[in-house]
């Protein structure tokens, strides 16, 4: 009888062992696998951030860039109200003349 309690304690000490290398087994996989997600998710917001930031850096760039080529086509033919439109001729040389 004892060598039957015996063996019975020794399978269910290995039933024991085989549950607790299985639960570990188990639990290591749901780690790499939570693990992939949690780096995949990472992964995408670094991605949609830079992508923001690369939209929000041209944005910038097209605008200083359509300020520039303004300020040249301003430059380069003035409107009527410009100041430079004021600005005296040679036409206008007689109207400061001196008189005698």
């Amino acid at each position: 009888m004892s060598s039957y309690l015996r063996n019975d304690r020794l399978q269910e000490q290995q039933s024991q062992l085989e549950y607790k290398a299985i639960m570990m087994n188990a639990d290591f996989k749901d780690y790499r696998f939570y693990s992939r997600i949690v780096i995949g998710i990472g992964k995408t917001l670094e991605t949609t951030e830079n992508a923001k930031l690369r939209d929000q850096n041209q944005a910038l760039i097209d605008h200083i860039h359509s300020i520039r080529h303004t300020h040249v086509s301003a430059r380069a033919s003035p409107e009527p109200d410009d100041v430079s439109s004021r600005i005296l001729d040679e036409d206008d040389f007689f109207i400061f003349e001196m008189e005698d």
